[in-house]
């Protein structure tokens, strides 16, 4: 008896331990689990975090010319073959894109915006003809810059317009100065890189010193990631219930705003790369 007691007691003891050692190891393992889960968690919020960064890195630069505040912007030309613009409501004519990007560059710090209602006025009291035929845009700048006042003139056109589905949008953008420092150098040259809407060359001679054309086709996922960090970081979608894709792709006017935004970052971009140019000739 003594011997099957002894043995029932070693029996239990086995037990107990074979039972806290179960227990330690589900311990462990739902420890290990834990600490997995929330280092994926933490891993997520980590990357989510750059990403937001990332994308949260849609902030508007600094105006980057030393001799360049006040910026008038003229009425957004009509260019496409069809005349597209004219087909949509009165909201997308010539002088309302023009306010659209008026207060998209007045988001840049450092510029004081003419805007395209008061160019519009300056243009009718010079009696000057607004027009990119026989070349009378460009020999209307410098005098409608005088007449301004203004340090700069951005010229842009919308040059094809799709608003079916996801839009597409291409704009040609210029920016004439009433000064050019130093002189014209080739370097220079790879900034013209458009002829539209006024001719390079005859541009040139007029103080073009910014040209280029770009397209914003909303089905490309370059142009659509940059529409949701546009629209996510800098405007409220919340209450409509839209995606911020939805948001600035069904509406042409919020398109626009996206479109006109991403143009005259181009326009800071390239103006910081003529600076550079500037100085480096400048004696």
């Amino acid at each position: 008896m003594e011997f099957e007691t002894t043995g029932l007691a070693e029996f239990a003891s086995v037990t107990i331990r074979r039972r806290r050692l179960l227990q330690n190891l589900n311990s462990r393992r739902k420890f290990r689990a834990l600490t997995s889960c929330l280092g994926i968690a933490a891993l997520a919020l980590v990357l989510s975090g750059c990403w937001m960064l990332h994308v949260g890195q849609v902030v508007n630069p600094d105006n980057p010319f030393r001799d360049i505040r006040r910026i008038a912007i003229a009425p957004v030309l009509d260019l496409t073959v069809d005349q597209a613009l004219k087909a949509t409501d009165a909201g997308y004519g010539a002088v309302a894109l023009g306010t659209i990007l008026s207060t998209e560059i007045a988001q840049f710090d450092g510029f004081e915006v003419i805007r395209s209602e008061e160019v519009l006025n300056a243009i009718r009291t010079e009696k000057m003809v607004w027009t990119v035929e026989d070349g009378v845009l460009q020999l209307q700048a410098p005098r409608l810059m005088k007449a301004l006042r203004a340090d700069a003139l951005l010229v842009c056109a919308v040059t094809d317009f799709d608003p079916y589905g996801d839009p597409r949008v291409s704009v040609a953008a210029q920016l004439f100065v009433g000064s050019v420092r130093g002189r014209w150098s080739a370097d220079l040259n790879r900034l013209l890189q458009s002829g539209r809407p006024v001719d390079i060359a005859s541009g040139r001679e007029q103080g073009m010193v910014i040209s280029f054309e770009r397209v914003y086709d909303a089905q490309q996922r370059r142009t659509r990631e940059r529409v949701e960090a546009y629209a996510r970081y800098k405007h409220d979608t919340s209450e409509r219930g839209l995606t911020p894709f939805e948001v600035f792709t069904r509406d042409t006017g919020n398109y626009f705003r996206f479109v006109f935004n991403q143009v005259v970052r181009e326009v800071v971009r390239q103006g910081g790369e003529l600076e550079e140019l500037w100085n480096k000739d400048s004696p």
